[in-house]
């Protein structure tokens, strides 16, 4: 069910949350080398873009269009850094 206030495409964003997104998307591509650490970076900016996007296929859109990432690999990166967040020192030192 959709309410209201959701926005269902990346152009009806306010331009701030456009903005962040655009910001967002630079920052990603500059991870360069994907370690572990990268890994849980890249997770959080994920997850910050979502939640501004509002929008699960708004968001897989953006995903796989601004960065070549497709959907399933974008919940899966998610879900490292909501569900690993806690242990990710000890990721980071396992390797």
């Amino acid at each position: 069910m959709k309410t209201e206030n959701r926005a269902t495409n990346f152009e009806e964003l306010a331009s701030d949350a456009r903005a962040r997104i655009d910001a967002i998307s630079k920052d990603i591509l500059r991870l360069g080398k994907k370690d572990t650490e990268a890994t849980f970076t890249l997770g959080a900016l994920l997850e910050e873009a979502s939640e501004l996007i509002d929008d699960e296929k708004a968001c897989d859109g953006w995903l796989i269009s601004q960065l070549g990432i497709t959907s399933r690999h974008g919940r899966t990166l998610r879900a490292v850094h909501r569900n690993l967040s806690p242990y990710k020192d000890k990721c980071i030192e396992r390797g």
